[in-house]
């Protein structure tokens, strides 16, 4: 009856009681969602065209809606009420609502099975591994008791194939000549007894009751040998053992940095900046590569860390660097020296001019005037290596900077030292300026 106010065509029919879940479901999905075409303007209480103005007919017309919407309310609520209704009696959802029962009962009963068939499955392998190591516990404990006993009958065999050495040996008299070589051959039974397997000394009476004295005599002989290497080995492995740990003790002592070693770690240093990868590594290996040892000890970088910071923290003026470079200095200046003395003139020395000591040394006056030719001295490779610390040793906010760099470095000034620094900055800012023209 209701179904003649519905929008949509074609409503479905309530079937019976074979229909299928789906098309009951259908059925009550329609009424559950149902939209009427009714607006109850049947029933309105007063006509808008009744309204003297049109202020009035807008009231009666929203009067009028107020009803309209409040009649569709209790009418759909009452239709709802009917398929609840419905719905709650259906043998068909009851019947419906107690498969899908049916079905969770099934799987939650399946689940409580698997899990109970899983944990009796874990338990029978826990039992069967249990079982499994008691029997290779029994296996074990019989294996040595059978070892065991072995052990036994072996000693046993032992001591009774000895007692019939020291017997047979008592009976010949020890094969002695004398008390004294009864007294030693007595302590060979014993050693050859300490030696030999059961086996063995069973052979062995064999001989002696064979050969008699020879077979003794031979034994005493190979087992004297026997003693012998092993005690020579003995000796071996603990001699071997000692240089090993000699060696090994050696290897730890730190090496001992000579003056080339600290040059050559100041130009690695130098070769490799900060922000080379792995840097204390590559210097370690660069010292390792171009250094002199005198055993296999190596630097690591941890020893090359340590020296270049001792370096770079110590007071450079006292350094022993600066030691080599006052060798270095006096065997340039003794060069020197022979190159004047070498190059004097001897036909122009006058014979009435006593010689002038210069710089200690004996120089004949000149009858012509000599002049001596102030050339710079070149810098030698340690004095700048001297010279590139002592500027990172001394930064620029120390005061009196320029003077203490040139005590660090010996035969050279303040000024040449400045000097040289200048050159220095040139050389860089023109290899700069050609690479970005190369560029």
């Amino acid at each position: 009856m209701n179904a003649r106010w519905s929008e949509k065509k074609h409503v479905p029919l309530l079937g019976d009681e074979n229909s299928s879940r789906e098309f009951v479901e259908k059925f009550y999905s329609f009424w559950y969602e149902f939209d009427s075409w009714r607006e109850f303007s049947y029933l309105d209480e007063e006509e808008k065209e009744k309204g003297s103005d049109r202020e009035e007919r807008r009231w009666i017309e929203k009067q009028n809606k107020v009803a309209r919407a409040k009649l569709k309310k209790e009418e759909m609520t009452r239709i709802r009420s009917l398929v609840d209704l419905a719905y709650a009696n259906d043998p068909r959802i009851q019947r419906f609502k107690q498969e899908d029962k049916d079905k969770k009962i099934a799987a939650k009963r399946a689940r409580q099975d698997a899990v109970q068939a899983k944990k009796a499955e874990e338990e029978r392998l826990i039992k069967e591994a249990q079982i499994a190591k008691q029997k290779a516990e029994a296996a074990e404990r019989a294996r040595m008791e059978a070892a065991r006993a072995e052990r036994e009958l072996q000693k046993k065999n032992l001591r009774k194939e000895r007692k019939s050495l020291r017997d047979l040996c008592k009976s010949k008299n020890y094969f002695a000549k004398n008390e004294d070589e009864t007294v030693s051959n007595m302590a060979a039974v014993e050693k050859i007894c300490e030696l030999l397997k059961a086996t063995e000394i069973q052979a062995l009476i064999k001989d002696i009751e064979s050969s008699g004295r020879d077979a003794f005599i031979k034994a005493i002989t190979e087992s004297e040998e026997k003693l012998e290497a092993e005690r020579r080995a003995l000796f071996e492995n603990k001699r071997a053992e000692e240089q090993k740990a000699k060696k090994n003790a050696a290897l730890k002592v730190p090496i001992e940095w000579s003056p080339e070693m600290m040059q050559l770690l100041i130009k690695a240093v130098n070769l490799f900046p900060a922000g080379t990868n792995a840097r204390w590594d590559v210097v370690a290996n660069f010292l390792n590569q171009h250094g002199t040892f005198t055993d296999e000890r190596r630097f690591n970088a941890k020893e090359v860390l340590n020296k270049a910071k001792d370096l770079q923290s110590s007071d450079f003026s006292k350094s022993i660097l600066k030691k080599a470079a006052n060798e270095e200095a006096f065997d340039q200046f003794e060069k020197d020296k022979k190159k004047v003395v070498n190059s004097v003139d001897d036909n122009s020395i006058s014979k009435n001019d006593t010689p002038k000591l210069v710089n200690g040394i004996s120089k004949p006056k000149m009858n012509g005037d000599v002049k001596e030719s102030k050339e710079e001295k070149p810098w030698t490779k340690t004095e700048q290596e001297l010279l590139e610390q002592a500027i990172k040793t001394f930064p620029v906010s120390t005061s009196e900077r320029w003077d203490k760099i040139a005590e660090c470095i010996p035969n050279r000034s303040k000024k040449d030292c400045m000097k040289r620094y200048k050159e220095l900055v040139e050389l860089v800012k023109a290899k700069k300026q050609a690479a970005n023209i190369s560029k």
